[in-house]
Parts: C-alpha cells; structure tokens; sequence
C-alpha cells in the first residue's frame, strides 16, 4: 500500500465514524454577497463559512491585567535599579579607601546596571506600544 492509499483510507474510517456524510455541508453556505469580503474567506463569503474579521483589541480584563503587569515591571526594575546603584555607590566609597579593585567593580556594575535599566523599559515601551495598538 502506498501513502496515498493510507490516507484515503483513513480519512474515509474517520468520515465514517463520525457519521461526517450525513451531515448537509450546503445548509452551511451562506447566501453569495452576504460577506463583508474582509474575512478569511476572501471576496464575498466565496467558502463554506464567512468569518467575520475581529478587531484586534483585548477584552477589559486582560487589557487591565497587562497593564497591572507592564506597570510592576516598570516600577520593580525601578525599585532594583535603585538598590543596585545603592550598592555600587557604597563599592566605590569602600574601595576609594582601601581597595581601588573594589571601586573599580563598582563602578563597573553601576554601567552595568544602567544598561539592564535601559533593556528593561525599552522592552516594556516597546510592547506596550504594540500592545495598544
């Protein structure tokens, strides 16, 4: 037996059993005209089925959800941003003193943590941007 003939054969068992001929597929076309021509079936409701186009916004609930969770994000990395420079202020007060390695770490991490600062609310503008459209 070839492909082919396993796949006919399988779509005419599934057909079968679940009794897929019985049903009037022309009961579903709608009259021609009917669509908008701007949904998945293209021109006019040219398918079986026309599916109207849904505007592409979120219900309440998760719009107000993704704005709860864009917001800890921001004000959180905020929050950390703080307590990170803290410490690495109080690095270079240290090494400034005894140990100039010390210093010099601080102030890497405070470059270091402009730049994740940065990463963060630029990823967040950006998706908030596309987001609400």
């Amino acid at each position: 037996m070839t492909t082919l003939n396993l796949l006919e054969a399988l779509t005419s068992s599934l057909s079968s059993a679940l009794h897929l001929q019985e049903v009037d597929w022309t009961a579903l076309n709608p009259s021609p005209g009917t669509g908008t021509g701007t949904g998945t079936t293209g021109e006019g409701g040219s398918g079986p089925f026309d599916f109207q186009d849904v505007p592409p916004s979120a219900p309440p609930e998760v719009k107000k959800l993704g704005e709860r969770i864009f917001g800890a994000m921001k004000f959180g990395g905020l929050a950390i941003a703080v307590i990170c420079f803290g410490g690495a202020g109080i690095m270079m007060m240290a090494g400034k003193a005894r140990n100039h390695n010390l210093a010099a770490q601080g102030m890497s991490n405070a470059v270091w943590v402009i730049v994740g600062l940065g990463a963060l609310l630029s990823t967040v503008s950006i998706v908030g941007f596309f987001a609400n459209g």
